[in-house]
């Protein structure tokens, strides 16, 4: 391709007059090659397109002025200066991209090796027990990312798993639900979210563990029938708060952090500029706290049938139970090994419970709600949902989707299903806005559904919709923004043998966006403004939803305080304590829950879900054939899920500490490029 750019023993046609004139001065015209030369005979070919890179080749025996010059060309040494460069920029991305290509081609490959291999419908028998694998984060806020559910199968969305309970309570061929629980990642809100729908599913729930040291886990279990490993341990001490301050360290270290905030309450840079939790943060964290247990100690009187004052003295002595303890202070129902659960339970059936939310096609219902998720830290530009660290809550997604569902005239009404902390301040704006417009425009309802947290940019975009849903444990308020930027002062660079600093500047105000500068009296001034204004505007976009001047709540309610959703509920910052279910009866009132079909966005992703559900999973009839573990959930590709499983085992901290590398790595560039975000 390089040699048939140029035309032999010619000057290139975009050269013409004095350049073509001094190029060839002292140089004889060339004959016409014939076959007699030694150099190879090439066909003319058209000079090169304007703009086109050109590399010229070494050692191919052409004279200089062979060479194309003008347009196009491209210095070697500048060329590999290039090369470098990019190479260097695209690394990491490289990194993860081959993983994702290798996991992919593993899959593809194995499907075209498994000859036998076909997608069908399931089904199921009669008498069939659901069964799930809970291993940490099995279920997750919202659709879990295509990479992750390739690496475990079984996980499955929290509306799909309380979808499915849904489903299966009106179908007799469903007996009841077995959960193995191992590690579970789960909230209180969710917790709560679950024990909801497993109220309301009226069949047997099992829950399994060899070990429980969570409490908000044995909340859950607490809600169905809680079996523990005989030689297993319960654990439920209480709930913790606790945080590392860096404020010393900083200090040490020659680095001086200029915080802004508006509200006392606002907690989240008291890590960077104190040496412990503020007293307004603390009693504000404490009254959080107590409501929890307040709510936990009350649900598990009534499961267990125990009064609250034995409830909280057996949490308050709950260090450790061994399964014997924990059977006989009523807080176990049973004691079991994992091989004898069918017999004892008297399971024959077992079927995946995610295949049976996933995998399972449903004819639509002429009435249709969308559902939104809003997952993980908001910020500007598109979502991320990356197999290892945080979920990204993209604006510009999020803003899709939303545009997305209520433009389609089938569905009657939008749920936003919000876990998220908060954010970019603008992004958060961005989000509230575009979903006051496209509601207007639609002119459709909108339900805001809080799981674990709705709290400050969470909750900011949840004031968009007509009707806000909390859970009581939700994590919701701290309306309040704050700033953050860290001075590396000449006591910083010292530490490295004597850096020095000097600089030059247009003008005063030209260090403003310095790392390495103290901001003056002005410029401090003018950041707490820019602070303030985003606050001021905070306040009237909650003030237009609860109907509460902004003056109170400024005065009373805002300031950074952060609430359970109880006691949000009492103050007037969300509307109603429910679940998903009740924000589908806002939706269509009257109307019972079957007649209603949930459509998730964007709709790639259930459809997704589905198709690897239906390629990992498979249906596990007669549990009791003699099979050392029926919990197993049974795969079409055993080998392959096996193998990608070990493969993540092995990979998993290497790309941890890449991503968390790459983080750092991005935040000291905003810090030593001076630049700062104000965060809702």
């Amino acid at each position: 391709k390089i040699l048939a750019t140029m035309e032999l023993g010619r000057t290139p046609a975009s050269m013409r007059g004095e350049e073509r004139s001094s190029l060839l001065a002292g140089t004889p015209e060339p004959s016409t090659p014939s076959l007699n030369d030694a150099r190879p005979l090439l066909p003319p070919a058209p000079p090169p397109p304007v703009g086109f890179p050109y590399y010229p080749p070494a050692n191919v025996g052409y004279p200089p002025y062979a060479q194309p010059a003008g347009n196009g060309y491209i210095p070697p040494t500048l060329a590999k200066n290039l090369a470098w460069a990019c190479g260097g920029c695209m690394c990491l991305f490289l990194i993860q991209f081959i993983a994702t290509l290798m996991a992919l081609m593993a899959v593809v490959s194995s499907i075209g090796n498994a000859m036998d291999f076909t997608i069908s419908t399931p089904g199921w028998e009669r008498s069939t027990t659901l069964t799930l694998n809970w291993n940490g984060d099995t279920v997750t806020p919202g659709d879990p990312s295509i990479l992750s559910k390739l690496f475990d199968p079984e996980k499955v969305s929290l509306t799909n798993f309380v979808s499915s309970l849904k489903f299966a309570a009106s179908d007799s061929s469903i007996q009841g639900v077995v959960v193995l629980m191992r590690d579970p990642d789960i909230s209180l809100a969710q917790a709560q979210q679950l024990r909801t729908a497993i109220k309301k599913f009226g069949k047997p729930v099992y829950f399994y563990a060899e070990d429980i040291s969570s409490l908000s886990a044995y909340y859950l279990m607490s809600a169905g029938t809680s079996v523990l490993h005989p030689g297993g341990s319960l654990s439920i001490s209480g709930f913790l708060m606790e945080s590392l301050f860096f404020r010393e360290t900083f200090d040490w270290a020659g680095i001086k952090v200029r915080a802004f905030k508006a509200g006392e309450y606002k907690g989240a840079i008291e890590s960077l500029n104190q040496t412990s939790y503020s007293s307004a943060v603390r009693s504000n964290m404490q009254d959080m706290l107590n409501s929890f247990m307040n709510q936990v100690v009350s649900d598990i009187a009534t499961d267990k049938n125990l009064a609250e004052d034995v409830v909280r003295n057996l949490i308050q002595q709950g260090v450790y139970y061994n399964a014997t303890e924990a059977q006989g202070l009523g807080l176990i129902s049973n004691t079991s090994y994992r091989q004898d659960l069918v017999d004892n339970l008297g399971l024959k059936n077992l079927y995946p419970l995610t295949l049976f939310a996933d995998g399972v096609d449903r004819p639509l219902n002429r009435l249709r709600a969308a559902v939104v998720h809003v997952s993980g830290e908001i910020s500007s530009g598109q979502n991320n949902q990356p197999i290892l660290g945080s979920t990204v809550a993209g604006s510009d997604s999020v803003c899709g989707q939303v545009r997305d569902a209520l433009s389609d005239k089938d569905i009657a009404g939008l749920i936003l299903h919000i876990d998220s902390p908060g954010g970019s301040a603008l992004a958060s704006d961005e989000i509230y806005s575009c979903i006051k417009k496209a509601k207007s425009k639609h002119g459709k309802t909108v339900v805001a559904v809080m799981s674990s947290m709705a709290a400050s940019g969470g909750y900011y975009i949840a004031m968009a919709a007509d009707k806000v849903i909390a859970h009581p444990g939700t994590v919701t308020g701290s309306i309040g923004v704050f700033g953050l930027k860290l001075i590396f002062t000449d006591a910083f660079w010292n530490k490295f043998g004597n850096i020095t600093t000097d600089r030059i500047y247009s003008n005063e105000n030209a260090t403003f966006m310095s790392s390495m500068v103290d901001l003056s009296d002005q410029q401090a001034a003018a950041e707490q403004k820019a602070v303030g204004d985003v606050y001021d505007r905070f306040l009237q976009v909650v003030s237009d939803k609860v109907n509460i001047s902004p003056s109170t709540l400024r005065d009373d309610l805002a300031g950074g305080r952060v609430y359970d959703g109880a006691t949000a509920k009492t103050k007037g910052l969300v509307d109603a304590l429910g679940s998903f279910d009740d924000a589908v009866k806002f939706l269509f009132p009257g109307q019972a829950d079957s007649t209603v079909s949930i459509v998730t966005y964007p709709k790639w992703s259930s459809e997704a879900m589905k198709m690897i559900s239906n390629i990992f999973l498979q249906p596990n009839y007669d549990a009791d054939e003699g099979k050392e573990d029926p919990f197993r959930t049974s795969t079409r590709l055993r080998g392959v899920t096996a193998s990608l499983q070990l493969a993540f085992a092995q990979v998993e901290p290497i790309m941890e500490s890449i991503l968390r590398l790459t983080k750092a790595v991005g935040e000291v560039y905003d810090m030593f490029t001076g630049r700062m975000s104000i965060q809702a």
